[in-house]
C-alpha cells in the first residue's frame, strides 16, 4: 500500500518516525488547514503570518515525532494540542527582546469575547500590568472596536466574527445568506480598510 493518503494519521505518524518522508509530508498536507485556524485568532504587529504557520508547523512535526499508539488521545488531539502550544510559546518568546518586532502578539479573539486584559502582549506570562497600563490597554482595546464598528459595515463585521472564529468561508456564508464569492470580496474590503486605518 504506496497511496499515503489510504493511512490514517495514526499508520502516518508511526511511519514517519521509522524514517518514511512521504508520510510526515502527507500529514503535513492534512494538517496545514488546522494549522492555518490554529494561527488565525493571532495578530503579530510586524511580525508576518507565515511565521505562525511555520511554528505551528514545527509543532506538528514534534507531535509526529513523539506520538505514542499506546495513549489514549487520538493523532488528530495530540497535534492539535503540539501545534497551539507551540504557537503560544513562539508569542511569549517574542515578548523578549531577541525578537523585538514580535513584540506584540494580540490575540483577537480575546478582543471579540470582551476579554478585560484584550491587547495585551502574549509575551512573558510572569509581566503583570499596572493599574494605569490596564487603564490604558482598555481605552485602546475600545478605541479598536469603535474603530471597527464605525470602518465596517454590517456584514463586514459578521464576516470578520466568522473568521475570527475559525469557521471556513462556506460556513460564514451560510450563516451570513450570502455567496461565498460576497465573503471572499468583505474579507479583502476589511483587511483593506484595517490596513488603512492603521497605516
Amino acid at each position: 500500500m504506496n497511496n499515503m493518503s489510504l493511512y490514517t494519521d495514526e499508520q502516518l505518524s508511526l511511519l514517519y518516525q521509522q524514517g518514511n518522508e512521504a508520510a510526515g509530508s502527507e500529514l503535513a498536507g492534512r494538517y496545514r488547514p488546522l494549522i492555518k485556524r490554529c494561527t488565525r485568532p493571532y495578530f503579530l504587529l510586524g511580525g508576518d503570518g507565515e511565521d505562525l504557520i511555520q511554528e505551528g508547523m514545527i509543532g506538528l512535526v514534534h507531535s509526529m515525532q513523539s506520538f505514542d499508539m499506546e495513549g489514549a488521545a487520538s493523532f488528530k488531539s495530540y497535534a492539535e494540542v503540539c501545534i497551539r502550544r507551540r504557537i503560544l510559546d513562539a508569542i511569549k518568546a517574542a515578548g523578549r527582546l531577541k525578537h523585538m518586532p514580535l513584540n506584540s502578539g494580540l490575540s483577537l479573539d480575546a478582543l471579540k469575547d470582551g476579554d478585560e486584559s484584550a491587547g495585551l502582549p502574549l509575551g512573558d506570562a510572569a509581566y503583570i500590568p499596572s493599574p494605569e497600563e490596564l487603564i490604558i490597554e482598555r481605552e485602546e482595546k475600545d478605541s479598536l472596536y469603535l474603530m471597527c464598528r464605525s470602518i465596517l459595515s454590517p456584514l463586514e463585521r459578521k464576516v470578520l466574527a466568522g473568521y475570527l472564529e475559525g469557521l471556513s468561508y462556506e460556513e460564514i456564508a451560510a450563516g451570513c445568506e450570502k455567496p461565498v464569492k460576497s465573503v471572499d470580496a468583505a474579507l479583502q474590503r476589511i483587511r483593506k480598510k484595517l490596513a488603512a486605518a492603521f497605516s
